[in-house]
């Protein structure tokens, strides 16, 4: 911190008050500490998580820096994409029924097609859900005051990039913006496009801080069982999708 006085005697008083708030702050001292996932009760569950969230650090570090070989960038998916299978397996070992606990009460969960969120705290994940009624829309971006009697999703984006439509119980995602919106890993790099959804799609609407998996409980073959759809796989998607010359949004 740098403070800044004036010798004037006019401003002497403003130069006191900065003294007194430089002092104040001097005394300040910080503790750092490393972002870890809550407890899980699975020692060996832990072991993984802290194991995937380095390697994908290292993932990114190398295509940002873009000084290392292809086969050490696909030594490194290889790497990432083991231990998500292996964290799965953990945790269904240690499964818990309260996603499916707090949402029984509600009969649209078995019938109405709906977006589920995903968290990248496992606690968090899958406890909101967007239902998209038949003949019904969700705005994903834009203001309340654009859509008052319509669901707005929203994001850390300005103004609508996307639209989620049940046309006689056939759900459709459409896009309005490049590069702003991803199905399954791959981003949309068309202004406009409309495509239909799959019980089971991942999507990303503006970054990976907002993730949701599509969900049609009447679908007869989704392409992943729910269950099976974590945080890590739509964020590893992502990653492992992308170009290796672009840089992967996280939010603001």
């Amino acid at each position: 911190m740098l403070a800044t006085v004036n010798p004037s005697e006019s401003n002497l008083l403003e130069t006191k008050s900065t003294l007194d708030y430089a002092f104040q702050a001097k005394s300040i001292t910080n503790k750092s500490k490393a972002n870890e996932y809550k407890k899980l009760n699975n020692d060996e569950a832990e072991d993984l998580m802290r194991k995937l969230h380095t390697t994908k650090a290292k993932l990114n570090d190398v295509i940002l820096r873009k000084k290392e070989s292809d086969d050490e960038i696909i030594k490194l998916r290889a790497e990432i994409e083991n231990l998500r299978r292996k964290l799965q397996e953990a945790l269904s070992e240690n499964k818990e029924s309260l996603h499916e606990q707090i949402f029984t009460h509600d009969e649209r969960i078995t019938t109405v097609p709906h977006l589920l969120n995903l968290n990248e705290d496992h606690m968090l994940s899958k406890l909101v859900r967007y239902y998209i009624e038949k003949d019904k829309s969700i705005y994903v971006g834009g203001n309340t005051t654009d859509f008052p009697e319509e669901q707005i999703l929203a994001v850390n984006e300005i103004g609508q990039i996307g639209q989620v439509t049940n046309r006689d119980g056939k759900v459709s995602l459409q896009t309005f913006r490049k590069n702003a919106v991803a199905i399954n890993g791959k981003r949309i790099n068309t202004e406009r496009t409309e495509q239909s959804l799959r019980s089971g799609d991942r999507l990303m609407f503006g970054s990976l801080r907002s993730l949701w998996v599509y969900v049609d409980p009447t679908a007869q073959e989704p392409c992943l069982t729910i269950d099976d759809i974590n945080y890590d796989i739509a964020e590893d998607e992502i990653i492992l999708e992308s170009n290796t010359n672009e840089i992967i949004p996280t939010g603001t």
